[in-house]
């Protein structure tokens, strides 16, 4: 279906970056690159996202960081949805890289807007991802707690959505070292069509405290 829509419209970003994200959850990033690299980092929510991933996935923060520094978040017509994504995403990314001190700016910004949002009952789940990974970055365990909780109550009756709020969940655990409450997320999520897989696991840097866990690199090895 990807593929008969690009024949139609092969230059479509988001049909584009539908595609690369299978490729990202089979573990192949170069395949995921080769069409993704031609065009440049969008401004969209769907696209922006698969983008981002592949960055991530690939460790390239630095690049991550300039993409992101175009956006102008004194801008009010910016919806509040994105300025939280790239306000988090900022500070995820200053603190993966050693730089707590560029990644203070952000912290209480994101916590405010998470409250303003969810008052107003405006949630986008994707990007819980990186809202539940910066509050375990910072060590915030009741914020991860609240997040997950909201999360998962807000995508539970979604059976499509909710494997990837699990695997959300599972991750910020995995982040915060405790893999006792990471595990059955993730194991819930790898036995859903739709939800994570193993080379995901072996890509994803989130997992890289408990990597040398037997029982992690038993679900990252294991055969799809």
């Amino acid at each position: 279906m990807v593929d008969r829509a690009l024949a139609i419209t092969p230059d479509d970003i988001d049909t584009l970056a539908g595609k690369a994200s299978f490729y990202q959850a089979q573990g192949d990033l170069n395949a995921a690159w080769r069409l993704l690299s031609p065009h440049p980092f969008p401004q969209t929510e769907w696209a922006g996202l698969i983008y981002y991933q592949q960055y991530y996935l690939q460790r390239d923060y630095d690049k991550l960081i300039a993409e992101l520094g175009v956006y102008d978040l004194a801008d009010k017509n910016l919806p509040p949805i994105i300025v939280l994504w790239v306000q988090a995403t900022l500070g995820n990314l200053y603190l993966l890289k050693g730089q707590a001190e560029l990644a203070a700016p952000y912290v209480e910004k994101v916590r405010r807007a998470i409250k303003e949002l969810q008052a107003q009952n405006i949630v986008l789940p994707e990007i819980y991802r990186i809202l539940i990974e910066f509050a375990a970055r910072l060590r915030d365990r009741d914020q991860v707690e609240d997040e997950i909780a909201f999360i998962l109550a807000y995508t539970r009756d979604n059976h499509w959505i909710l494997p990837n709020s699990e695997y959300d969940a599972a991750r910020g655990y995995a982040v915060l070292g405790d893999l006792e409450k990471a595990l059955p997320l993730l194991q819930d999520s790898l036995a859903k069509p739709n939800g994570t897989t193993a080379a995901t696991l072996r890509l994803d840097s989130a997992w890289d405290g408990v990597r040398n866990d037997s029982r992690f690199q038993k679900l990252a090895n294991a055969k799809p």
